[in-house]
């Protein structure tokens, strides 16, 4: 079996063209107008999203999204990934501001505490707690809390204290982990949509509304020449307000 790409992208097993990667690389655009044969058997992509083989749908293809697994068709339902973006992050900043925000508060009052990583480590030169402390950098207006790895003290300090802010802040990043999923998903969906839906000038701007929350784009000129939608802002996204009179 002979594979090649050609210049325009291309990609043909034994002469024939199956698949074509877009000069961006942005994901794997399949050709599904030309099966081509495996073996026996004649192997079709299909825009569907799945692979069949002699005619039967055997299993789903997939392409990647910054190493995320996406199945195809998920990308062009917009609408539905934005709503679970959405759900991530509600549950994501609901949870930092009722369990993050104030377990992080009650370790910088007591000033210091102890903890025991329960996740998989390798530790640090034969160190396998954590020590939390508040720390008063310059140019900080209030203090910070920094850790560092230290050896299973005698007496632990605020143990349950510190126990219950290193627990509180895996179960955050594991939120923010899944939250940052879904938002490179989506960002990807909209970026191959609007790609599609290039602006006519430098002077437009867009507002896309979606399930009710709005997404502001606006009109960028790239120095090859090429027009493309920039964004500029997402639901949540923190805005900056002047008022000049």
């Amino acid at each position: 079996m002979k594979i090649e790409r050609n210049e325009e992208g291309v990609v043909s097993v034994d002469g024939k063209p199956f698949a074509q990667v877009p000069r961006d690389r942005s994901m794997l655009a399949v050709i599904d107008a030309d099966p081509f044969a495996y073996g026996d058997s004649v192997v079709k992509y299909d825009n569907d999203g799945w692979i069949y083989v002699d005619g039967r749908r055997e299993r789903k293809w997939f392409t990647s999204v910054e190493q995320i697994k996406v199945w195809g068709p998920v990308l062009e339902d917009i609408a539905s990934l934005e709503a679970r973006f959405h759900r991530m992050k509600t549950k994501a900043d609901s949870f930092f501001m009722n369990a993050w925000q104030p377990a992080y508060n009650r370790v910088i009052e007591a000033g210091k505490a102890h903890a025991k990583p329960t996740h998989v480590y390798e530790g640090y030169r034969g160190k396998t707690w954590w020590e939390y402390k508040s720390v008063k950098y310059i140019n900080e207006e209030k203090p910070l809390l920094s850790f560092d790895w230290v050896e299973k003290p005698k007496d632990p300090i605020n143990h349950d204290l510190g126990q219950l802010y290193y627990e509180t802040d895996q179960r955050m990043n594991r939120y923010y982990k899944y939250t940052g999923l879904f938002r490179t998903v989506l960002e990807r969906a909209l970026e191959m949509m609007l790609r599609e839906n290039r602006p006519i000038n430098e002077m437009q701007s867009l507002k896309l509304d979606i399930n009710g929350r709005l997404f502001w784009y606006v009109a960028f000129r790239w120095p090859s020449g090429v027009l493309e939608w920039k964004k500029i802002a997402w639901p949540g996204d923190e805005v900056i307000e002047m008022k000049i009179t």
